[in-house]
C-alpha cells in the first residue's frame, strides 16, 4: 500500500465525523445528472469520479458550506490524485486550490495534518512516476504546483524533496527544467494565481530553479548549455 493510499485512508477517518449533505444538494447542483436519489444514498467511497469532478468545481461558488466540503474532501483527493495514472490536466489545481477558499490553515491541527500528509504524498508520487514522453506531463506538474502554491504558505518542503530525489524523479526534474526553467525565471508561468507581480511562493520557486540549474551545470555543463551567462531576473 502506497503512502498516498495510506494518507487518503487517514483523511476518510479524520473527516468521517462530518454529516452527509442532504439530498437537496444534488438536485440543486446536478438536476440533470441522473439518478439523484441513488447518488444521495451512495457511500462516499463509491461516488462516481465524474460526479466528484462536477462538484469539485462548484464548492463555495454554486453550493457548499465548510462542513459539506470536508465531508467530500477525502473522495475528492482520492479521485483527483488517482488521476496521476493518466496525467490529470487541471484536476489537481481544482482539488487543491479549494483548500485556500476553505481557509484550511486555520482548521483543527489533526485535520490540517491529514490534508498536508496527503498533499505531500500526492506530490511525492507524481514526481516519482515516469510519464516521459507524455506531452502533458509538464503542464500537469505546473497545475499541481499551482494548487499547492495556492493552498500552502511555503513551497520549500515540496521543492526540497524534488531537489534531493534520485532515479526517475531526478530525470523528471531535468525534463521539467529543460522545458520550463526559462519561463519560470522570466515570470511567464502563472504558478501563483492572482497574488500580484511577486509573491513569496514565486520567489521561492525562482530561487530554487536558479539553484537547480547551477547544480546541474556543475555536474554536467552539457545538460543546460544555455544557463551559462543567462540573465536571471
Amino acid at each position: 500500500m502506497s503512502d498516498l493510499t495510506d494518507a487518503i485512508r487517514n483523511m476518510y477517518d479524520v473527516f468521517e465525523k462530518y454529516p452527509n449533505p442532504a439530498p437537496e444538494i444534488f438536485d440543486h447542483v446536478l438536476h440533470n445528472y441522473g439518478n439523484i436519489a441513488r447518488l444521495s444514498n451512495c457511500p462516499l467511497r463509491e461516488l462516481p469520479e465524474d460526479f466528484i469532478d462536477k462538484i469539485s468545481w462548484r464548492f463555495f461558488t454554486t453550493f457548499g458550506d465548510l462542513s459539506e466540503f470536508k465531508f467530500y474532501l477525502p473522495r475528492v483527493f482520492e479521485v483527483h490524485a488517482g488521476a496521476t495514472d493518466e496525467i490529470f490536466g487541471d484536476r489537481a489545481q481544482v482539488a487543491i486550490s479549494k483548500l485556500a477558499d476553505a481557509n484550511w490553515l486555520k482548521w483543527p491541527g489533526v485535520e490540517q495534518n491529514a490534508v498536508r500528509v496527503a498533499l505531500q504524498a500526492w506530490w511525492s508520487e507524481f514526481i516519482m512516476r515516469d510519464y516521459h514522453p507524455h506531452p502533458d506531463w509538464n503542464n500537469s506538474l505546473i497545475d499541481l504546483l499551482y494548487g499547492i502554491a495556492t493552498a500552502e504558505d511555503q513551497l520549500g518542503p515540496y521543492l526540497s524533496e524534488w531537489e534531493s530525489a534520485c532515479g526517475v524523479a531526478r530525470e523528471n526534474l531535468k525534463r521539467f527544467l529543460k522545458k520550463e526553467a526559462w519561463n519560470i525565471l522570466n515570470g511567464e508561468i502563472p504558478v501563483i494565481p492572482q497574488r500580484g507581480i511577486q509573491t513569496e511562493q514565486e520567489w521561492q520557486l525562482m530561487v530554487w530553479v536558479e539553484r537547480m540549474l547551477e547544480q546541474f551545470d556543475k555536474d554536467d555543463p552539457s545538460v543546460f548549455p544555455l544557463w551559462n551567462g543567462f540573465d536571471v531576473p
